[in-house]
């Protein structure tokens, strides 16, 4: 009474409207981490959500494709160039290469590099988070796997190449041996 506004509710529970999506109900997707929402002509930053409003919204990737970790890294994957640029920015920041760096440092890193917005990066660091910091180290592998797929795949069939050979050897020296004898 003292603010010089009128008391009473600001807002009852209804269906609203978007003015910055063209005019359509809001959903549940047009609420992101960093991102202004306008109603009823007042503007709305959400600077973060707590952990309850993050599972869920990461158990629902279809509804949520801010918090869909693996198209955030597959997207990712697509540059390599700037996975490279990246893990010498993690580095940097990084002075006694133990692989981990401060997560608010990561989350601006990998928006600059990728141009992710707030939500997933936020996303990404979470699940490479511990109470070290962010897991630079597994994050780079993740995002490396594919390669480390193929690398696996040529590894296995390379090996069964050889026990093929090494096999195919005793089987014919044993035979050698036998017609020998």
């Amino acid at each position: 009474r003292n603010s010089g506004f009128r008391g009473g509710k600001f807002i009852q529970r209804a269906k609203l409207k978007n003015v910055q999506a063209g005019n359509r109900y809001f959903t549940a997707s047009d609420f992101r981490v960093g991102q202004d929402v306008i109603i009823n002509s007042f503007e709305f930053i959400t600077y973060n959500a707590d952990e309850y409003a993050m599972n869920y919204m990461e158990s629902l990737p279809d509804d949520f494709p801010q918090s869909d970790l693996f198209e955030i890294i597959c997207r990712m994957r697509r540059n390599r160039e700037q996975i490279d640029a990246m893990r010498k920015s993690f580095e940097s920041f990084d002075k006694d290469v133990i692989g981990f760096i401060d997560t608010s440092i990561a989350e601006n890193t990998l928006m600059d590099s990728f141009g992710l917005n707030k939500h997933e990066a936020l996303t990404v660091s979470r699940r490479f988070s511990d109470e070290n910091g962010f897991d630079y180290f597994s994050f780079i592998s993740a995002l490396a796997w594919k390669e480390y797929e193929s690398y696996l795949a040529f590894q296995y069939i390379n090996n069964i190449v050889i026990k093929i050979i090494i096999c195919n050897k005793y089987f014919f020296n044993s035979i050698f041996y036998f017609l020998l004898f």
